[in-house]
């Protein structure tokens, strides 16, 4: 909010996805605060803001609403903290696609969401040359997988949940979109579980850390549509974006010690052809940092062994815990770290891929 204003949106955001226009180098960033996209040039000046379509805002009843969350009586437009996630840009530059990370808060209604399977893809407009430049154009409705098919993954494997652990509409969700070209993308879908900093033992296991290819060609646009309560996108007449089998598991492989794996899996992206002719696919996960927090905001940073434990010190001080001296850090204690997974992809596998434009001829570039 800012000002205290909670319809007006504050001047800081979360950046979630970022790509590069290929038409010019500005950098197109999602935010999952409005949910928002901005456009920046290269120097980091704010160049514009896209229009957000309306029922995307958060609302109570009927009053925008920035701040609150659903138990304070938020009932439409995007979740608390489940904003646009992901970003991608068509190889010519003129479209760009943004993935809610969630189903909508009242997509079941009432305030239902975060039980919810369905979410909304956003298509932007970013042909300068398009009367409808910087609007949204259309949204089609992505189905995540089954949370009991998840769940049943996470007891085979010896771990615990229920219906409502993880959470459909909550604690599954989109984290990253990549575009193949116009009508075909990568899309990460991941849960909650596995080693972070609300769980820095990673005691969880994990049920989803996957890549999908989806296509939205023969998609209904449901701009103006409601998406019905008990789910059945067929029974209401809409189809939602084709998905793939499982393009890529990110669980099946880790780079962690003891076979711990990584939680917030967040970026995607598809790297230079290699010699070969196969293309780099690389997957990177959100460490927050390696910092928790307190119910009262007093961050620390967390250390892990790999062992199942952890330990806290004060922010960028390894010898002290609320202020006090309690020794260093014990040895073979690590922050958590950032990981990145590299994979090799065939043409075959990449099949339909056009990898972006690439023109330097903007006035952002100096020769």
């Amino acid at each position: 909010a800012l000002n205290g204003n909670v319809a007006t949106l504050g001047r800081s955001f979360d950046p979630e996805g970022l790509v590069i226009d290929p038409r010019n180098g500005h950098f197109l960033v999602s935010d999952e605060y409005g949910p928002s996209v901005y456009e920046f040039n290269r120097r980091g000046a704010l160049l514009a803001v896209f229009q957000t379509p309306a029922n995307l805002v958060p609302k109570v009843s009927g009053n925008i609403n920035y701040v609150t969350d659903r138990d304070g009586g938020l009932n439409a437009g995007r979740q608390d903290n489940r904003g646009f996630e992901g970003l991608a840009v068509t190889p010519d530059g003129k479209t760009l696609y943004a993935v809610l990370q969630d189903p909508l808060v009242n997509e079941p209604s009432p305030n239902n969401g975060r039980n919810g399977r369905n979410l909304r893809i956003v298509v932007f407009d970013n042909n300068p040359k398009s009367p409808t430049y910087r609007q949204s154009t259309a949204q089609y409705a992505y189905q995540l997988e089954l949370q009991a098919d998840i769940l049943a993954r996470i007891i085979a494997a010896g771990g615990t949940g229920t219906a409502t652990d993880p959470r459909q509409g909550r604690n599954i969700g989109l984290s990253a979109i990549v575009a193949l070209n116009d009508h075909e993308f990568l899309i990460l879908e991941r849960d909650n579980r596995g080693l972070g900093v609300d769980d820095p033992a990673g005691a969880s296991v994990t049920g989803s850390k996957r890549v999908y290819r989806i296509d939205i060609t023969g998609a209904t646009n449901i701009a103006s549509l409601p998406l019905p309560n008990d789910g059945n996108l067929a029974a209401a007449g809409i189809t939602p974006v084709t998905k793939s089998a499982v393009f890529i598991d990110l669980a099946a492989n880790t780079v962690l010690p003891n076979g711990k794996r990584a939680e917030k899996w967040e970026g995607l992206t598809i790297g230079p052809r290699l010699r070969g002719g196969s293309f780099l696919i690389l997957a990177g996960n959100d460490n927050d940092y390696s910092v928790t927090q307190t119910g009262s905001g007093v961050q620390f940073d967390v250390y892990v062994d790999f062992n199942g434990n952890s330990v806290q010190r004060d922010l960028d001080q390894p010898t002290q815990f609320n202020g006090i001296e309690v020794g260093p850090v014990p040895t073979g204690y690590v922050l958590i770290p950032g990981v990145l997974h590299a994979y090799k992809a065939s043409a075959s596998d990449l099949a339909g891929y056009q990898p972006p434009l690439d023109d330097e001829h903007d006035d952002d570039h100096h020769h």
